[in-house]
């Protein structure tokens, strides 16, 4: 079977009657097929009403057929542009997410200084090294967080060790166990 005759449709804002004379079999084929791209399931009614509206003038037809498709062309446009702002934004994410940094045992005790130098608190456990670490996205465990408390206790730092825990004190006036 041929492909039915489908007249062409104003893609823009319709300034002047449109011209031309369409039978009423390809005035139905183009708002049949407008509304069909456009994601609208017809029932019964509708296809009588496609009838009645293929029975009018093509300039009357073709403005509605326009709307129709010009309608779909927006949606189409703005979920696109949505579709495009959505990986935008998961790209951005993702590099927000990205694993966590590398660094040097020794450049984590010097964040760690600063830190400590910076902080008022008043005592620094292996835990609250451990969680600075993950702050700071550094991939440190728990055990390597005392290490580095132990290590501070071999530099002259004051260091408590008791129970497999470890803490600073700075103002401490007890020696490290």
């Amino acid at each position: 079977m041929a492909a039915a005759y489908m007249p062409s449709l104003p893609t823009g804002p319709i300034e002047e009657r449109p011209r031309g004379i369409e039978s009423e079999e390809a005035q139905r084929a183009a708002l049949t097929s407008t509304l069909r791209a456009a994601g609208v399931e017809l029932g019964a009614y509708d296809e009588r009403t496609i009838g009645w509206l293929a029975g009018w003038e093509w300039a009357t037809v073709a403005v509605i057929a326009s709307w129709a498709q010009r309608a779909t062309a927006a949606m189409c446009a703005e979920q696109e542009r949505l579709q495009a702002e959505n990986a935008k934004l998961r790209a951005e994410l993702k590099a927000l997410q990205a694993p966590p940094k590398h660094i040097t045992d020794a450049q984590f005790k010097d964040l760690l200084r600063h830190e400590i130098q910076v902080s008022s608190r008043p005592r620094w456990t292996s835990s609250r090294v451990w969680h600075l670490a993950q702050e700071l996205g550094v991939r440190r465990t728990r055990t390597q967080c005392r290490h580095v408390l132990r290590d501070f206790a071999d530099e002259g730092f004051l260091v408590r060790f008791e129970d497999g825990n470890a803490w600073y004190e700075p103002n401490s006036t007890w020696g490290d166990a």
